[in-house]
């Protein structure tokens, strides 16, 4: 099956959404629901620092995606600013829970967590649906995100993988990505890996 990697547009953003919710079950924001994540992915894309790009097939439809951005701590105040009055109101129901909430607030200060010597750079997430697995489009996704960077002059960035994800921690070794450091995200031990943009040329 062939691809077409685009930048995503508005109407996509369900779609990308529900691949989010149905791909990163163990993830924190996939709790928060696909209304959130939509317009979370919508916001993503507007932003000066972010980006999502997604794979459509021949039909128009998403069948997989990457979204990252050049700067994380940039990205959060970027949205939070545009955005941040509606997410109260959307999160109003999960702050009565007060893991909830010191979940969110664990997210907002995760920049702060991260060294110094690491890249601001970050591959947020990276999700191929169940029927595209196996074609190939997980790696036109890597190559566009890859180009995407060396556009904006990022030489390195990183990604957050929980470390009970084994596939997942493979999947990134086995394309060049070094781990960097480990950190407690979430009540879990995450990795962050690092990727030389121009080396994996």
């Amino acid at each position: 099956m062939a691809y077409e990697i685009v930048r995503m547009k508005p109407e996509h953003a369900p779609e990308v959404a529900r691949l989010h919710y149905e791909g990163i079950v163990k993830g924190f924001i996939t709790t928060l629901g696909t209304g959130f994540l939509a317009d979370l992915y919508r916001a993503i894309g507007r932003s000066s620092t972010g980006f999502v790009l997604a794979g459509v097939d021949e039909q128009g439809v998403v069948r997989g995606y990457v979204s990252g951005t050049t700067t994380v701590s940039g990205l959060y105040r970027s949205v939070l600013l545009r955005r941040g009055w509606l997410y109260v109101g959307m999160l109003a129901r999960h702050v009565l829970s007060f893991r909830t909430l010191r979940r969110i607030v664990e997210s907002i200060l995760y920049p702060a967590r991260i060294p110094k010597d690491l890249p601001d750079a970050e591959l947020l997430s990276i999700v191929v649906s169940p029927e595209s697995r196996g074609s190939g489009l997980a790696g036109e996704l890597l190559d566009a995100l890859l180009a995407e960077f060396r556009s904006r002059g990022c030489e390195r960035f990183r990604v957050l993988v929980r470390a009970d994800l084994e596939r997942a921690n493979a999947y990134y070794v086995k394309h060049g990505f070094i781990l960097a450091h480990t950190l407690e995200s979430h009540g879990v031990l995450s990795n962050i890996y690092v990727l030389n943009v121009e080396r994996h040329e």
